[in-house]
């Protein structure tokens, strides 16, 4: 119920600031047109010299632009005034009604060729400024009021700050991050799942038959080599003994990184080369592993003679 009170008496006050807006813009039209009033009497003081018969000579022409440029000043101080008037400022209201006083008394004692005019204009003048001082009382009343100047009971909520999209964006892939590197603590894969490997860890890539053959295939180069550079007749001593100082730890890293390799479970492979599955690389279902170790060692004889024929060509 009080939060009711409060919107209800928002509600009256907002009405009432739209009102004194709307009031206080019509004002400056009403300035605007007195103004032009004031700019335009300009236009007859030539005649009302002219007609005047107590005014002779060349005093006619000093009056009537005397009389000329205070009709201008009159004019401009309305329109300056009055534009500060419709925004609200005190000082700008007293400033036009002592102004406007000061010309009625002067138009009053009779002073200027439109001395009665003025009197009429000055006259419209307080009342116009009659009517901005009662605006303003009420909107000093309304600024002296809780919520002034919107008077809406949303612009007193603070605001929330909702991020952009894209920011949203980033903040919804880290927290993906955050989950994707918890799940290995949450609940690692058993080895089971995996059936191609038996008590190997994952990513092993040879099998144990690949792997003697690989083996048997280097000590073979690195012995050739070394044969090789022992017969070679260009060589002297010194050159063939260090040559052959180089190769044995050669060997030695070769076997060692041999040993070090990552082991896989033979039985596996085959059978999940045996499985009969289609290849989705090669479309179509994978040679039987006996014709593939056929092939190989095929391979290495062909491999083997090649470079026996090359080396008797050497000598």
């Amino acid at each position: 119920m009080e939060q009711m009170s409060k919107e209800e008496l928002y509600e009256q006050h907002r009405l009432r600031m739209n009102y004194l807006n709307r009031e206080y813009r019509r004002l400056f039209y009403i300035y605007l047109i007195f103004a032009g009033v004031l700019f335009f009497t300009t236009l007859y003081v030539t005649v009302i010299v002219g007609n005047d018969r107590s005014i002779v000579g060349t005093d006619k022409f000093y009056v009537s632009f005397a009389t000329g440029l205070i009709q201008i000043l009159l004019a401009a101080g309305v329109l300056i005034t009055g534009f500060f008037v419709s925004m609200k400022s005190a000082a700008a209201l007293v400033i036009q009604i002592a102004g406007l006083v000061a010309l009625l008394t002067i138009s009053l004692l009779g002073i200027g060729a439109l001395a009665k005019a003025n009197c009429v204009f000055a006259l419209i003048g307080l009342g116009c400024s009659g009517y901005a001082l009662k605006l303003y009382r009420e909107y000093a009343f309304l600024k002296e009021q809780p919520g002034f100047p919107l008077f809406s009971l949303r612009a007193e909520t603070p605001a929330k700050y909702v991020p952009p999209l894209n920011v949203q964006m980033n903040q919804s892939g880290r927290e993906m991050d955050e989950i994707q590197t918890d799940l290995p603590q949450q609940g690692a894969v058993s080895r089971e799942d995996t059936p191609l490997f038996a008590e190997q860890p994952l990513g092993t890539a040879l099998s144990e038959s690949m792997l003697s053959d690989m083996r048997s295939e280097n000590m073979t180069g690195i012995a050739e080599e070394h044969h090789h550079v022992t017969l070679n007749p260009g060589l002297s001593e010194e050159q063939r003994s260090g040559l052959s100082a180089l190769s044995e730890p050669s060997l030695r890293t070769a076997d060692a990184a041999m040993e070090t390799l990552p082991q896989l479970s033979p039985a596996a492979v085959l059978a999940d080369m045996d499985s009969g599955v289609p290849h989705k690389a090669v479309h179509g279902a994978l040679p039987d592993p006996e014709e593939v170790k056929v092939r190989l060692r095929r391979m290495k004889e062909e491999k083997d003679a090649a470079e026996k024929g090359i080396m008797i060509s050497d000598i």
